[in-house]
This record gives structure tokens, sequence and C-alpha cells, in this order.
């Protein structure tokens, strides 16, 4: 009988835990919504979030406003609605699967919502239009597979009196022959720079081994580009090749032209939609010589403002200087990288108006045009 009296308080100790945690389960799923578990997720629910979506869900664009393209994944008729009327949509509805354009105006800083409905459930995209860096142009490209870069509004310039580092006011704008002027109390403006010469800019000598050693000229204060050291930067050999020959559709995404009078190169940043009134040829003009952009994209100030919204960058054509002399032709452009070749010559990006030069190594003290980039 003792060992009856200690056992039984035990099994009756393991029914009242057994009762207590029966009775919780039940009160649980009593307390749950119909149709619902414990978690709050329902059968129904699930079907809901796969019936719709929308990629991208979240996009960035820059100030200037912009237009993207976003995949519409339906079973059912839907309906898109935008909360801001500075986005449009077109179409704004549609039947199963989609593309849909969605434009963005320009303006200030602020988010809108697109949502994307076929009544059984919905999708939200979600846009952050935002302001631009102070110097910066509005188009990506992309200089490697993870990768992407918005180019300064204008070619680098420098004022030695004033000791003042600029970016040209347009794209099209370069010194040209003052900058035989070249010296540290010249009062006045300098964009072909030596390689390298960030720390240096009116060094003009024509000795290899003074160039030795490449300074970024981003590492500067830049006045109309922030004001700020370290906020620009110089492209790489590669990353300026990957620009033009890497990139997907890189072929139709550059080619030669004339901006407001001006010889140069046209490049278009990777998600560049045709402007439709714009007839833009991409490439080189094949065999055409110096003459090439007098039939190729010859584009209007009128023209180029909408193109320059858009994200294009142009790179103007200016003369070489070789110490205070400047180089007779004027049909091409060189544009400085970081990458230095060998012995005392370093890349850059040389073009004519019928090619691109890939191994395009001259000597360092050449004083070259310099675009950088964020």
């Amino acid at each position: 009988m003792v060992k009856n009296v200690t056992k039984y308080p035990i099994d009756m100790k393991r029914f009242f835990y057994l009762l207590i945690a029966t009775l919780a389960f039940v009160a649980c799923n009593e307390n749950a919504p119909e149709g619902k578990s414990s978690e709050g997720k329902s059968s129904e629910d699930k079907t809901t979030d796969s019936s719709i979506s929308c990629d991208p869900a979240i996009k960035t664009v820059t100030s200037y406003g912009g237009t993207f393209v976003v995949t519409v994944t339906s079973k059912k008729d839907w309906t898109a609605t935008s909360n801001q009327t500075w986005v449009s949509l077109s179409p704004n509805s549609g039947q199963g699967d989609a593309f849909v354009t969605v434009t963005v105006s320009q303006g200030i800083e602020g988010s809108a919502k697109v949502l994307f409905s076929n009544g059984d459930g919905s999708a939200t995209l979600t846009i952050e239009r935002k302001a631009l860096y102070q110097g910066e142009l509005p188009g990506e490209f992309s200089v490697s597979e993870t990768l992407k870069v918005r180019f300064s509004k204008g070619n680098l310039r420098y004022h030695p009196l004033n000791k003042k580092w600029a970016f040209a006011e347009h794209q099209w704008e370069v010194v040209g022959d003052d900058n035989t002027k070249i010296s540290d109390t010249y009062n006045g403006w300098i964009d072909l720079f030596g390689w390298g010469t960030g720390n240096n800019p009116t060094l003009a000598t024509t000795t290899g081994s003074d160039y030795s050693t490449f300074v970024d000229w981003g590492t500067n204060k830049i006045s109309n580009g922030g004001d700020s050291p370290d906020q620009w930067r110089t492209l790489s050999k590669d990353e300026w090749l990957y620009i033009i020959e890497g990139r997907p559709r890189a072929s139709s995404l550059f080619g030669v032209g004339r901006v407001c009078g001006v010889d140069g190169l046209i490049l278009l940043p990777d998600e560049w939609m045709d402007i439709p009134e714009i007839a833009f040829n991409s490439g080189l003009a094949p065999n055409s010589g110096n003459n090439g952009y007098e039939t190729v994209n010859d584009i209007a100030l009128s023209e180029w403002s909408r193109m320059e919204q858009a994200g294009a960058v142009f790179l103007p054509t200016e003369k070489s200087r070789e110490g205070t002399t400047m180089d007779w032709y004027s049909g091409y452009g060189n544009y400085w990288s970081t990458t230095h070749s060998y012995g005392s010559k370093s890349w850059s990006l040389c073009f004519y108006s019928y090619m691109i030069v890939k191994n395009a190594d001259g000597f360092a003290y050449f004083g070259d045009c310099v675009r950088l980039v964020r």
C-alpha cells in the first residue's frame, strides 16, 4: 500500500500537465480567425500572394525623372493606379502577363506607390525620386557586371591662379588653344592634364618619369561638384571598355555625333529608351574619315536637352597638348584612365569618327581630357 500511495501522485501530475497542454491548444485554435492557423496565415492568403506580381518592386530614379519598364505577371485581368500625378503608366490595365512603361516626370524628391490589382490580390511598386549629387548627370552606366556609375556634367577644368577645380557647365564645352598658357600663375581655365596630375595640374614637362605616380583628380574639391574632396574618380581602362563593348546592348548604346556644333562621342545609359522624334545612329561611321560627324547624329540644342535629361553623355573632341604646344589635329578625343600601360605610357579612351582605339597607349606627359564619375 505504501508503494501505491507513493506512485499515485506522480501519475496524476503527468495527467494534469497533459490536460493543461490540450486545453491551451484548443483555446488557440478557437481564438484564431476562421480559416487561419495560429500563425495568422491562411491558405487563401498564400493563393492571393501569388496571383499577381510586378518586377521590379522597388525603383529609384533621379530628380530628372525617367522611364523604365515593369513586368506584370497576373492570372487575371488587372488594373494599375498611382498615388502620385508625377507617375504615368502605359498601359494602366491589361489581360494576364504584360509589360508596363512607367514614366516619372522631373521634380523634387518624393515617393510614389503604384498598385497593380486583379481582384484576387495586389502587388505594389515603390518609386523613390531622389535628387542628384551636385554636378552629376542622371544616366547610369555599367562599368562591370556589378558596378554602375554616373558621369559628371562636363569635362574637368582648373584655374591655376585661383587654384579652383570645376566642371564645364555644358558637356560640349572645351577650353581649346588656351591650354598652351598652362602655368601656376595663369589667370584662366585649362582642361588638358598630364596623366595622374591631380596633385600637380599645371605640370607640363615632356619627361615621362615626372608622371610615374597617379593621383586621381577626383580627390580634389570640385566647386560645382559638391565642393568636397574624394567625391569623384577616374575610370580604368577596363571600365571604359566595358561601357563600349562589355555591358548588355553595348554596341547600340554609343555613337559619334555633333552636339551644338562640336564633334564627339555620345554614350547612352544602360536603360536608354529611344526618343522617337530624335533619330540616333548607334556605333561609328564606317570609313568616314574626318568628315564622319557631318552626317552622323547632328543634334541641335533642343534635341540634346531631351537626350541629356534621359541620361545621355557627350564626350567632346579636343586637341591634345604636348608641353605648351597643341596638337594640330582636332578630329579625335582622348580621355585619361587610371591605367598605366608600360614605361612612360598610360591608356586613354581614344576615338575618331570611325573607330575607337583599344590599345591607345600614349605618353603620360600628353595633356588629355578628364571626365570624372561617381
